[in-house]
């Protein structure tokens, strides 16, 4: 049964192959229309084929690449959650969680609308609206995010058997009418609280920003999980900022 969820998606989508212009991640222009009612129509299939239970199984983590961290949870925990989101998929006995993306990421829950094994699949684009337009135009559905290219080979997840989490960090699902449910850090406890504390050593860079990562976190009321999915204690993370202060 499972093997025809798959089947029955490249059945329902065999004649709709496209490719549309990679700067419009919305397809607001019109010459890429038709490529938006495509893109609308390979989600339909998917979810009418899809193993919904099997998705809302799975650990779904938005990640932070790059940069300041500290700004860019922020920025991310400002979005609305009717905003359809990127995210990576893990099933739950994962033992050590990891990201070619970066070390810091937001544990979400949500509908799962599509997903492939590659983010190069689905090619979602990078959202950036620092105008606030797209906002506005989709303030009440939320702005979506559609595949924009699809080819019928393509290698799309839509149960457990067509899901290779040997390619965990290079996977995409798009996910929508999220929450947060935690951060998640891609390390151990011991590592983290080690780094910030200055037991551990790491590479300058890393430590000022899992410092400055901790700070932000001691503030905040969301849980924090490490690789493994092991909560790190608030109390723990204030002793390790108190060892730093010491040092100085």
């Amino acid at each position: 049964m499972l093997l025809e969820d798959l089947a029955g998606f490249h059945q329902k989508t065999k004649d709709l192959g496209y490719i549309s212009d990679l700067d419009d991640v919305t397809f607001e222009r019109p010459e890429n229309f038709l490529y938006k009612e495509k893109a609308k129509s390979v989600k339909r299939a998917w979810s009418q084929e899809a193993d919904h239970a099997f998705m809302k199984s799975l650990i779904k983590i938005h990640w932070m690449s790059g940069g300041d961290w500290n700004e860019k949870l922020e920025s991310f925990l400002r979005i609305g959650g009717n905003n359809e989101i990127a995210a990576m998929g893990y099933l739950p006995e994962t033992e050590k969680i990891k990201s070619d993306w970066g070390k810091v990421g937001v544990l979400v829950q949500g509908r799962v609308t599509l997903a492939a094994n590659r983010m190069n699949t689905i090619l979602s684009g990078y959202f950036k609206d620092e105008s606030g337009t797209l906002q506005t135009k989709y303030s009440t559905s939320g702005v979506p995010r559609r595949p924009l290219k699809f080819l019928v080979d393509s290698d799309y997840v839509l149960d457990r058997e067509s899901f290779k989490p040997e390619l965990s960090h290079q996977n995409e699902f798009i996910v929508d009418n999220w929450k947060k449910m935690g951060i998640i850090v891609a390390c151990s406890k011991s590592d983290f609280l080690g780094i910030i504390s200055g037991e551990v050593l790491a590479v300058r860079g890393t430590v000022r920003k899992m410092r400055e990562l901790a700070g932000w976190m001691s503030k905040s009321d969301i849980l924090i999980y490490d690789e493994s999915m092991n909560q790190i204690d608030k109390l723990d993370i204030n002793q390790a900022l108190q060892d730093v202060d010491k040092l100085k």
